[in-house]
């Protein structure tokens, strides 16, 4: 019986491999076919270079104009553009600077009876201080919208107020970050710097959940927790409790200069906290007292 003949053109060597590997694993090609496949194949290769080669300078710079407009961002890159930028937005980077600078200063306070070698565990406390305060501001914007605390009257700028970002993709990020933090935290040689740092991380997020509606109770708590970047550079550097002594007066004054500054930051959000019924100092006392108690 005659066998079939078969005629294939193939528009480029890709697609030519692909149809000998698939018949060859059919096991129905034979050799000649193979050769008179080949045989089209470099004809049209070369019936392509011709065409390249004719091809005019205006229409390979249309081409490569029309690929540099196909470039433009893809609908989910712009997605995950705008949730980094809110992420960013909800951290206050320019916050972040002084937590480490707060470390830094309670290490310096305790430079006495530094340990040889402290540097790196100095350095790993300065990396979770910047966690726990970056984190402790996005869980607070967290809360804060939850609760109906933000809203398009009170602070219209948030990003979880904009919708650059939804309440799923903020716990999701806070799950990742606090698992770093979790793993960066077994790295502290002492166990006491580590359950500091574990407490300021709880009171943190204690803070933002339950503590923050409590009038009063939350500036303590927010004074608490910054004096407590002091305390922890010191214990870093001693290697553990002893590192307090030499820096509890700095702990205390940077503790009333905070608690002091979040009062103030209450008057300023007076008219808001009223509104959503957030009892704050100056909303029960008003702000005439709230600014003399501060």
């Amino acid at each position: 019986m005659q066998s079939s003949r078969i005629v294939i053109l193939p528009t480029n060597s890709t697609i030519y491999l692909c149809f000998i590997l698939l018949c060859c694993s059919m096991g129905s090609f034979s050799v000649s076919q193979a050769h008179v496949l080949r045989m089209g194949s470099n004809l049209v290769m070369q019936k392509h270079l011709v065409l390249a080669r004719s091809v005019k300078p205006q229409a390979v710079f249309a081409s490569r104009q029309l690929r540099g407009a196909s470039n433009e961002p893809a609908p989910h890159k712009q997605e995950a553009h705008r949730r980094c930028a809110a992420i960013l937005k909800m951290l206050r980077l320019n916050a972040l600077p002084m937590g480490a600078g707060l470390v830094a200063l309670g290490a310096y306070g305790a430079r006495s009876i530094a340990v040889p070698g402290a540097t790196p565990q100095l350095l790993l406390a300065a990396a979770l201080t910047v966690i726990v305060t970056g984190t402790s501001m996005v869980i607070n914007d967290y809360h804060d919208f939850k609760r109906g605390v933000d809203t398009h009257a009170t602070k219209p700028g948030r990003p979880l107020v904009k919708g650059d970002i939804s309440l799923a993709e903020v716990k999701a990020f806070l799950i990742w970050v606090y698992s770093l933090h979790l793993g960066l935290l077994c790295l502290l040689s002492s166990k006491a710097t580590r359950l500091w740092v574990l407490s300021s991380t709880m009171i943190t997020y204690l803070y933002s959940q339950y503590l923050k509606p409590v009038p009063a109770l939350k500036n303590i708590i927010c004074a608490l927790t910054v004096s407590m970047a002091l305390g922890l550079g010191a214990m870093s550097v001693s290697a553990g409790l002893s590192g307090l002594a030499s820096v509890w007066r700095p702990m205390v004054v940077v503790g009333g200069a905070i608690c002091h500054r979040e009062i103030l930051m209450d008057i300023l959000d007076a008219e808001g906290d009223a509104i959503t019924g957030v009892k704050t100092l100056p909303v029960v006392l008003g702000v005439a007292r709230a600014l003399a108690l501060s």
